[in-house]
């Protein structure tokens, strides 16, 4: 969701809000809808993708059209997304036997089944299955090839004929259906409802991700230590004691360093510029 916007020149800050309007969508799915359970979660499924990428047309259009910048539209995009799931929560899909903000679960039927002999659920195989697809399209189509071109030199792009607006618009629709997607697998997989504070920051956790990835396929790596730091700081601060924010310290130092890294290369590369007389290819 933060990597293929970025590849073309889009900073989507956004995940957070696109995240829960998509989790929202498919638990309003999966709630009103009465088919097949495989049409259903399909539905459901669907319906995230959309809702993501309906969160981020705002920021997108003034981006395109006005010049704004996207990471203060995207930023207020995730209060208006929140603040609407707020709303939804405690109004129309408020649960009425509940004491507070939340949907009905999702019945037992139209959850993510789990795979055989394991306790994790349909949802770990998409998200594999979505790295690998886009891993595949930004390595080997045009598309891909574009995205990196219109985000490492948008003049030249242009100049090359590539139509960067519409590639910088694909990449950025894709990247918020994707964040649409993981809210409507966490719902139809673990939570199975969209209630007040349901959810952690898991679209703030993939930019640093995203970063520290630098590939879909590092992003799966990347995301897959994260996601071990953070669930075994609960059992670390049940054991021993150690306070689990500790692991936000953990977390952290490898942004900082991967920070550090970039800030020297590009003084590197400025300092031989400028050595050269200014002549980037000397």
């Amino acid at each position: 969701a933060v990597l293929l916007p970025f590849r073309s020149g889009f900073f989507n800050i956004g995940g957070q809000g696109q995240l829960e309007l998509g989790a929202l969508a498919a638990v309003s799915v999966a709630l009103f809808l009465k088919a097949s359970p495989v049409l259903v979660i399909i539905l459901a499924l669907l319906s995230s993708l959309a809702a993501g990428a309906l969160a981020v047309v705002v920021p997108l259009v003034l981006r395109l059209r006005r010049g704004a910048s996207e990471v203060t539209s995207t930023i207020m995009m995730n209060f208006a997304c929140i603040l609407f799931m707020y709303a939804m929560v405690t109004g129309p899909l408020k649960d009425p036997k509940a004491f507070y903000g939340t949907t009905p679960s999702v019945l037992p039927i139209y959850r993510l089944p789990s795979l055989p002999g394991t306790g994790i659920h349909l949802g770990v195989l998409i998200a594999v299955a979505v790295v690998l697809l886009m891993f595949l399209v930004t390595r080997y189509t045009v598309f891909g090839l574009h995205t990196e071109v219109v985000g490492r030199n948008r003049s030249a792009a242009m100049a090359a004929g590539i139509p960067v607006d519409l590639v910088m618009a694909k990449a950025v629709l894709l990247g918020a259906a994707l964040a649409g997607l993981a809210g409507g697998v966490q719902v139809l997989g673990l939570t199975f409802r969209v209630a007040e504070g349901w959810s952690k920051s898991w679209g703030f956790v993939g930019i640093p991700v995203a970063f520290l990835g630098g590939n879909p396929l590092g992003v799966l790596v990347v995301a897959f230590v994260f996601a071990i730091l953070e669930t075994g700081a609960r059992h670390m601060q049940a054991m021993t004691g150690v306070p689990a924010a500790l692991v936000s310290l953990f977390q952290g130092l490898p942004v900082l360093i991967f920070v550090g890294l970039q800030a020297a290369s590009r003084v590197m590369r400025w300092s031989k510029v400028e050595a050269s007389g200014g002549d980037i290819n000397g």
